[in-house]
């Protein structure tokens, strides 16, 4: 396998490819296994301008495990709660699911989302859709361009609002309401081969720019909701934001190939989850992730990522120590959720350590081997 992915490399910039057009029947479907991969700090990766016949290299993707998870059918009790249309539904990590419809003409609609944070923000909630937001569609062709307008609702209670928004309120409320209405533009804007680490693929490449328009409302005792908007502020809950994602499409995997997330005025890359079909590295189901943290690439040389999964807000301490036990390096960080750092090791002598994260008690959450190598 190494071996046909190095010569892939080395021969796809000479293969003619041609344009594709993506199928429905490449739509997810109930049964289908979804294996991917999350790099939060991806290097050297361009997206590169709208066109044809594009190559876009992307096997600089580093991830320490795939991740896997399975389309399943709601529940009877499921759809009873939630919309009898609702006949689709995928675990995602951090013990999140989404809810979805199948439509007869090729889309598929997101009706809701549990324990989700949609606003990046570390808010995590149930999202209630009141006008659904089209998730797929197909069939899809280089140069298809769609407008697509969505609304949702996630109640939250106090605790979970930064206190940067709750020290800005005279009165502390019961529970808050973030109301969101967004308006998605699509377009199929190139084609190309696609390469990641798992392989090269043809491909059609989604540009989609959102832009979303919120309000926070406020609950207090048996009062009516009310519009607090106006007392925060902007620089500390945007009230309106644009994202731009670049989505890669192939007839050959039911999943994206990539989905990139841009960072503001698109200069730099947030983070790109890939398809990972062929990945060596082990897997972790997704509802079954524990709270832990994964170092990688392991053997390291000069940077070492770590990848912290699944943690209750609050602060930690990353600890690196020679195998007699002794500190080489330390850090405290403020962690909630997913999130991945880097740490240059190039200071700490080759050899074998171990590294550790606590938590604020003091109580050790899980202690790996490092090994530290030089060229």
């Amino acid at each position: 396998m190494r071996l046909l992915l190095i010569l892939s490399i080395l021969l796809y910039p000479i293969i003619g490819i041609a344009q594709i057009e993506i199928s429905s029947t490449q739509l997810p479907q109930v049964g289908d296994t979804i294996l991917f991969a999350i790099d939060n700090l991806p290097a050297g990766i361009q997206v590169g301008p709208p066109g044809e016949n594009h190559r876009w290299d992307f096997t600089t993707l580093q991830s320490p495990y795939t991740q896997r998870t399975v389309w399943q059918i709601p529940s009877t009790q499921q759809k009873d709660k939630l919309r009898p249309q609702i006949d689709i539904m995928l675990p995602l990590a951090d013990q999140e699911q989404s809810f979805f419809e199948t439509k007869p003409d090729g889309t598929i609609l997101k009706w809701r989302t549990e324990a989700s944070d949609p606003l990046k923000m570390n808010i995590t909630g149930t999202v209630i859709y009141s006008k659904p937001e089209i998730y797929r569609r197909a069939p899809l062709k280089y140069g298809d361009q769609f407008e697509h307008a969505y609304a949702f609702s996630q109640t939250v209670s106090t605790e979970q609002l930064p206190q940067t928004i709750l020290d800005a309120l005279p009165i502390t409320p019961d529970s808050f309401r973030i109301n969101l209405t967004g308006e998605r533009t699509d377009q199929v804007d190139a084609w190309g081969r696609v390469l990641i680490p798992g392989g090269f693929f043809d491909a059609l490449r989604e540009k989609r720019i959102t832009t979303q328009r919120i309000t926070l409302e406020a609950k207090l005792g048996n009062f009516a909701w009310q519009d607090i908007s106006s007392l925060i502020p902007s620089d500390v809950f945007p009230l309106s934001f644009t994202r731009v994602t670049y989505i890669y499409y192939s007839n050959e995997l039911p999943e994206p190939l990539a989905w990139i997330e841009m960072g503001e005025q698109e200069k730099f890359i947030q983070g790109i989850t890939y398809a990972a079909p062929n990945q060596t590295t082990k897997f972790q189901d997704v509802n079954q992730l524990v709270p832990g943290v994964y170092a990688f690439p392991n053997p390291a040389i000069v940077n070492v990522r770590f990848a912290f999964t699944s943690l209750p807000p609050g602060e930690y301490d990353l600890t690196i120590m020679n195998i007699l036990g002794l500190e080489a390096w330390k850090k405290r960080y403020f962690l909630q959720g997913n999130r991945t750092e880097k740490v240059d090791v190039s200071p700490l002598r080759k050899g074998t350590y171990l590294y550790s994260l606590r938590d604020a008690k003091g109580k050790t959450l899980t202690t790996k081997r490092l090994v530290i190598v030089r060229p």
